[in-house]
């Protein structure tokens, strides 16, 4: 990864896009841009697999909202971080249906109003009447 980041860093020199003094700081952007698109492709190529995107998608928002304003883990190796990150990641998938379990999710349909009448309308009380009508 890092001689990949040099390449394009050398590149640009030449090209006169950056300077000398830039070059730091450029090698350390673009490195940091090319991992997290290398995990977010793994991670969601990983839920496309299984067949859990909302799932993933869902706590790497809200993990991305968390980690922000906490700061998160460092690894000092990419292939470490890649690695928790997927760990991390893929460990909300066995806690998403327990959640759900303890927090219900609204997952369409919901309590329908027709679903308190019963057989015998003509004889419930006239406030529950209308309840049961299907417009």
């Amino acid at each position: 990864m890092e001689r990949f980041v040099s390449k394009i860093v050398s590149r640009m020199l030449l090209a006169n896009l950056i300077t000398d003094g830039e070059s730091d700081e450029y090698t350390y952007e673009i490195q940091v841009l090319l991992e997290k698109i290398i995990s977010y492709a793994v991670i969601f190529g990983l839920a496309i697999v299984f067949k859990r995107v909302l799932e993933i998608a869902l706590f790497t928002v809200s993990f991305s909202f968390l980690r922000k304003f906490s700061g998160g883990i460092h690894c000092k190796r990419f292939e470490t971080c890649l690695f928790a990150s997927i760990i991390v990641s893929f460990s909300s998938i066995l806690i998403f249906p327990i959640a759900k379990e303890v927090y219900p999710i609204y997952q369409g349909g919901g309590d329908n109003v027709n679903d308190n009448c019963h057989l015998d309308w003509p004889n419930q009380q006239p406030q529950y009447r209308l309840e049961c009508l299907r417009i």
